[in-house]
């Protein structure tokens, strides 16, 4: 998939790039049995670009690393809150979460609102104004999603499960043409985007349902469009469907934040994702603009170093 990884320490210094030169950007995040690797160097790193080596132009450490050396990457977090996926109740403790998380935020943050629910709204445009921004979420309140509430019995059972595929599948579809808009608006903003997704579940079964492909191509966009996903669940420790939305944004080099009744918490956590890590950049030895995607893979000789990153880009 497209490239933006954390990369971990560098030493390469920071070349100059003819004008025209196609610069491809690897954010990585490296960790060690779960905590961050503060110590990696180029030299520890391959990177392979449609399966070809390619060579290290560059390598840095970014984020809080920039008191003692490092960048700050430039970044916009979008907020998205998912009123399709997300029970009424459950909604208002990820509205919460939210406008508590911009309360604590440091200050310079660039964010843009959207929600999800009948269909993609945008609430606040980008903006650093946390005021404003906690006013367009409380102004919101939310969207009550579909619920079937059938009598128990089995006729009433047997409609109940056709009408929960159904709801199912009109979900799925609504879900990834919204995250299809949001990429389409995602791609007109430069720099680095991340994509804070407020969300109990998305409704895919990937082994038994035929919409895997379809996934992977609005991933693939999401990725080409410079936006890493990062799921926030809003349903403290009841968590479910975990497993797909760790699926999805591991297809973009993010995580899922969960398992927590501070929503605040995850969502700052979210936010923070970039926070501390590298980054690596390449010149692809095929340097062609045809709008195709390159997968791209990192290799690390640092045994028991896990690298989390954008596994591609659009070459264009």
């Amino acid at each position: 998939m497209f490239a933006i990884l954390f990369v971990v320490a560098g030493l390469c210094q920071t070349p100059t790039f003819q004008a025209g030169t196609r610069v491809v950007e690897i954010n990585i995040a490296a960790t060690h049995s779960g905590q961050p690797v503060t110590d990696l160097r180029a030299e520890d790193l391959r990177v392979f670009d449609n399966g070809k080596e390619q060579t290290i132009a560059s390598f840095e450490r970014i984020g809080n690393a920039a008191a003692s050396g490092g960048t700050k990457a430039p970044q916009l977090a979008v907020i998205l809150l998912d009123a399709q996926n997300t029970s009424f109740s459950d909604q208002v403790y990820g509205r919460e979460g939210v406008t508590k998380m911009l309360a604590r935020l440091p200050l310079g943050q660039r964010i843009a609102l959207f929600a999800f629910g009948d269909k993609l709204h945008l609430l606040h445009k980008i903006s650093t104004d946390y005021d404003s921004l906690r006013e367009a979420v409380e102004e919101y309140g939310g969207e009550q999603p579909m619920n079937w509430k059938p009598e128990i019995n089995k006729e009433a059972v047997r409609r109940y499960s056709e009408m929960d595929a159904f709801d199912e599948r009109r979900r799925i579809l609504a879900t990834l043409d919204a995250l299809t808009d949001l990429t389409d608006w995602a791609k007109n903003v430069p720099g680095q985007k991340k994509l804070v997704w407020v969300s109990a579940a998305f409704p895919v079964r990937f082994a038994s349902e035929d919409y895997h492909q379809d996934v992977e191509r609005v991933m693939q966009k999401l990725v080409a469009a410079n936006t890493t996903l990062f799921p926030v669940s809003p349903q403290g420790l009841k968590t479910i469907h975990a497993e797909s939305m760790m699926e999805l944004a591991e297809l973009t080099g993010g995580t899922v934040f969960k398992d927590s009744n501070d929503t605040a918490a995850l969502v700052r956590g979210a936010m923070d994702e970039w926070s501390d890590g590298y980054l690596l950049t390449f010149v692809p030895t095929d340097n062609q603009q045809n709008g195709e995607f390159h997968d791209v893979r990192l290799k690390t000789t640092r045994r028991g170093v896990e690298l989390r990153y954008r596994l591609g880009y659009a070459a264009k």
